[in-house]
């Protein structure tokens, strides 16, 4: 079990995990293990040529959010826990994701700033560009699972169901626990939502203000400085 990560490097706790798997999995698993982890899978010649330089080489570069989510999935196929939780993140409860999402989907209701009357309002989280364009933007979409065996990639699976045949729920992003948002904890939460609100996503036309000040003023959102 790892430290209190709060006083960890990125470093640190990227070598723990390089031990961790190093004595966990045989050289041969390692592939496997690293594509379920949602990192370059490699192959198994790589990996029988040094398990902790194979680990350590998907590891590099990854940020915190990053590395608490591979933790996170560690824990999942492992059963260890590594860090409890409790240690490296404040656990955002899942109904506040659920206000999040209702907010973000059906818009929240509100008092008109001209004439005084309720008002809902309301925006789409992905803006003025694509869904697809923002999913890129919350995680390295070449690392999602594909599900439907006839797609190659994540992208071609997304748009298969959801432009063409429309018969993924316009709620996906949110429910598909391949994408990150249905796991996230706090600090991934807010980085989505950065994202959603950024002057790249956003449509400046729409009612984003009004939406982004009900999230600071609730403190879901803490990272105003990315908006």
């Amino acid at each position: 079990m790892l430290g209190d990560v709060k006083n960890m490097t990125l470093d640190q706790m990227r070598e723990e995990i390089v031990d961790f798997m190093y004595e966990r999995f045989k050289a041969y698993e390692l592939p496997e293990i690293c594509k379920t982890l949602m990192l370059k899978p490699g192959d198994v010649e790589e990996a029988m040529k040094s398990k902790r330089e194979f680990t350590r080489k998907r590891l590099k570069g990854k940020t915190k959010t990053e590395i608490i989510e591979v933790l996170q999935k560690l824990r999942d196929i492992t059963g260890e826990d590594l860090i409890p939780e409790h240690r490296y993140t404040y656990s955002i409860s899942s109904i506040t994701k659920k206000e999040i999402v209702k907010v973000l989907t059906t818009g929240v209701a509100g008092m008109d700033r001209v004439f005084g009357d309720t008002a809902n309002y309301s925006i789409d989280w992905y803006g003025d560009v694509s869904e697809i364009e923002v999913i890129k933007k919350v995680c390295d979409i070449s690392l999602i699972p594909v599900l439907d065996s006839r797609c190659k990639s994540f992208e071609e699976e997304y748009y298969r169901h959801r432009v063409y045949n429309e018969d993924w729920d316009s709620n996906y992003f949110f429910e598909d626990e391949r994408l990150p948002f249905k796991k996230a904890n706090t600090e991934k939460v807010n980085e989505i939502l950065c994202v959603i609100f950024s002057p790249y996503v956003r449509k400046e036309s729409g009612q984003w203000r009004i939406i982004k000040e009900m999230f600071w003023s609730s403190k879901v959102v803490t990272a105003r400085a990315n908006f």
